[in-house]
């Protein structure tokens, strides 16, 4: 498989002028014009800042600080919100100006239309004056619109990276029993689905500077429950002869999921509807009114209530009902990222060591008197002093009083029924069962193969 050689961001060197107007990916453009299609070996190498390492490490580790603060109660979005400290909202502060030039726009245009109005005493030098301003303000307003738009997109690209990269890490310290509790299509919804929502919350999130309350679906993560585990027993399905008992559950839930999205989408189509027509149905009650009471039409109320009123459906209607529904989303799917790093670890402790062939032979040769011991103990040994091993806190299942010692050549056999703890005990020297008393002591290489593969 061939590498990818180097090309470096021309970011990275770029000045104000060119980071301001886009313009150090213009040789990427011109390349793709020329080429008709881009290889991946044209594409620049990422900044330091957007390494997927980089931010992972960032939210792992204020993760982690979570985790030691509140540990009976952890939260992803304060360990979010500690990653991206004032970032976004100062990215947002772009738009502030961005709204006033908007708003200032439709003033100007209404003292300009007094030089076109008969008998008008307005000199032609203050008319071109007003059309210049109006010019400018309109050229400034899209280079902050623009400019904030590539920032925050950048940051939530960013933010997905940190939600993906830590994911994966999670993945790969879970636990054997751990691995039972979720399902491989659920961790792919992890990290195609849910991850993708914080960058979506991020990208309209300045429309959003106000508290809201949220309420989450769950139908759709049931259902994936439920095929997981078909899929997971269907010889057993099939030798029971459950099959149709699966599909009226199956049927049900999928039933109730699909009424839930109906319900959804039609809010979403109420919504779209009063995007495309608040501005015509304002202007019709504003009209009646007028008719009503007999107000004179003034053609200078009328551009600037049809300016302001356009730009109120853009940011206030659309940005707005759109960022309440990513944050919603947001909130479910984070508290779904959250469940899943609370998952049991495969980890080492005082109580369980592990050591292979070389680091016995590092720690011991660094004292030449003791070579001959050096020898004796690379040999493989086991040592297993185990007072009480459980899968879970206070449950039935419980592994007590386990000793015994395991030499090369020796041969150990471990006889019960089903459910009687065999595959347990194995898995409690390797370090799978967290809830454990005694000692494991493990010198060698070892290799544990389990009964599925």
């Amino acid at each position: 498989m061939s590498t990818r050689s180097p090309n470096p961001n021309p970011l990275l060197n770029a000045n104000k002028c060119s980071r301001l107007f886009q313009g150090w990916v213009s040789p990427l453009i011109s390349k793709c014009r020329k080429q008709g299609t881009l290889d991946i070996s044209d594409l620049y190498e990422p900044t330091p800042d957007c390494e997927s390492a980089t931010m992972t490490h960032k939210l792992e580790t204020q993760w982690f600080a979570e985790m030691r603060r509140n540990p009976d109660n952890p939260s992803l979005i304060r360990a979010t919100i500690c990653t991206m400290r004032w970032e976004p909202l100062l990215i947002g502060l772009i738009l502030i100006p961005y709204e006033f030039f908007n708003i200032l726009q439709p003033i100007l245009l209404t003292f300009l239309m007094k030089f076109f109005e008969p008998c008008s005493t307005m000199p032609t030098w203050h008319a071109w004056l007003l059309v210049t301003a109006i010019v400018l303000i309109s050229f400034f307003a899209s280079i902050l619109f623009n400019y904030e738009v590539y920032l925050i997109n950048t940051f939530a690209l960013k933010m997905r990276l940190a939600y993906s990269g830590l994911i994966f890490r999670k993945l790969l310290r879970l636990s054997s029993h751990a691995f039972h509790s979720i399902s491989s299509g659920e961790i792919t919804n992890l990290l195609s689905n849910d991850a993708t929502k914080i960058e979506m919350t991020l990208l309209l999130i300045n429309y959003l500077w106000v508290s809201l309350s949220f309420w989450h679906p769950t139908l759709t993560d049931q259902r994936i429950k439920i095929m997981s585990e078909i899929i997971k027993s269907m010889r057993i399905v099939k030798m029971y002869c459950w099959e149709m008992a699966f599909d009226k559950k199956v049927r049900h839930v999928r039933r109730r999921e699909i009424t839930q999205y109906m319900c959804t989408l039609t809010f979403d189509s109420i919504q779209m509807l009063f995007v495309y027509t608040y501005t015509d149905v304002t202007f019709l009650m504003m009209y009646g009114a007028m008719w009503w009471f007999n107000i004179r039409f003034d053609t200078r109320f009328f551009a600037i209530a049809s300016c302001l009123l356009v730009h109120l459906r853009l940011a206030v209607v659309h940005f707005f009902s759109a960022a309440v529904k990513d944050f919603v989303h947001y909130i479910a799917a984070q508290r779904r990222i959250q469940a899943f790093l609370l998952f049991d670890e495969s980890e080492r402790d005082n109580r369980l060591l592990s050591r292979s062939h070389s680091e016995l032979a590092n720690k011991e040769t660094n004292n030449e008197s003791s070579m001959s011991k050096t020898i004796q103990t690379q040999s493989p040994t086991v040592f297993c002093n185990l007072e009480r091993a459980q899968w879970e806190k206070n449950g039935s299942f419980c592994l007590k009083n386990i000793v015994f010692d395991a030499e090369p050549g020796d041969l150990i056999c471990i006889i019960g029924p089903v459910g009687a703890g065999k595959s347990s005990l194995l898995q409690t020297l390797t370090g799978e069962i967290a809830i454990f008393d005694g000692k494991v002591r493990m010198h060698g290489s070892f290799c544990y193969v389990p009964q599925e593969s």
